[in-house]
């Protein structure tokens, strides 16, 4: 957005714009007076007073030739709206999808987790019942190595 260099009389330059028109909530664009009104006080006044300093053939062509672009330019806005719109509602169409697969690879990690837990506990207690063998084992060892000592 730029900004006129030119000083409006006792407005801040920097200050925002803010339309000033009696249009009220319930008012209807099918009015003239209405869209008079609403399009007097769509422009900031910088853009008034440049209007003002014009003279009519050159307002008037300006004016022509800014409806003819935009004649021009409306039918491809239309269908750069209707594009984003459809890339839109594709995005919002995979970001759901995304959100279900999300939510079902939340669930298999539960499982994994619930898998992986019981998986922890089997392994410590197999390594606790590896260990009391081994103890046992060792101590039968000890006990057959001795009585063999003894009997020699």
């Amino acid at each position: 957005m730029g900004s006129s260099s030119r000083d409006v009389e006792g407005l801040d330059p920097y200050e925002v714009y803010v339309p000033d028109c009696s249009v009220k909530n319930d008012d209807s664009l099918k009015d003239a007076d209405v869209c008079e009104d609403a399009l007097s006080h769509i422009a900031p006044p910088s853009v008034h007073n440049t209007i003002a300093e014009m003279d009519d053939d050159l307002m008037l062509s300006r004016m022509i030739l800014s409806t003819c672009n935009l004649a021009a330019m409306l039918p491809q806005g239309v269908a750069c709206f209707r594009k984003r719109m459809q890339e839109y509602e594709d995005f919002s169409k995979k970001k759901e999808k995304m959100k279900s697969s999300m939510s079902a690879m939340k669930k298999e990690i539960g499982g994994f987790v619930e898998k992986e837990a019981a998986w922890d506990k089997k392994v410590s207690d197999l390594t606790r019942m590896h260990e009391i063998e081994m103890s046992d084992l060792n101590k039968s060892f000890e006990a057959d190595r001795l009585k063999l000592k003894d009997d020699r």
